[in-house]
């Protein structure tokens, strides 16, 4: 262990000082078919930098699979179905924690995606979590 490890203090690390030194995500090359349909596994692992250690986060997810859908379109599907994962873990935890509203970086994306074509366009924004602005 190093003294950065040893030192080390979760409450004085604050999301915003991490970075994100390293961001992969892969997909299985053959589909798996299921009742539901056919998926792709996919792996996303986050690595950050934050107070001299490297957390890591990988999470191993289905996602749908059309053939027509691009490498990006993929990691996209990934990506968010990653996050969809984090948030009902945290929401189901029974600890109280809800979960969080949508941020801004998150609808810019979303808009993106739906400019680019990557996602249909929702017919409405999505409703806030209740108790929260």
């Amino acid at each position: 262990m190093n003294k950065a490890e040893k030192d080390w203090n979760p409450s004085s690390v604050k999301l915003g000082s991490a970075k994100i030194v390293d961001l992969s995500v892969s997909c299985e090359e053959a589909p798996v078919q299921l009742t539901s349909g056919a998926v792709l596994w996919a792996s996303v692992t986050v690595t950050y930098a934050a107070s001299g250690l490297l957390p890591s986060l990988r999470v191993r997810l289905p996602i749908t699979w059309n053939e027509n859908d691009t490498v990006e379109e993929r990691k996209f599907l990934a990506l968010r179905g990653a996050r969809q994962l984090i948030d009902h873990a945290c929401a189901a935890s029974g600890l109280g924690m809800e979960t969080p509203a949508a941020s801004p970086v998150e609808d810019i994306i979303n808009g993106l995606a739906q400019e680019l074509g990557v996602t249909t366009p929702a017919a409405k924004p999505p409703k806030p979590v209740e108790g929260r602005r």
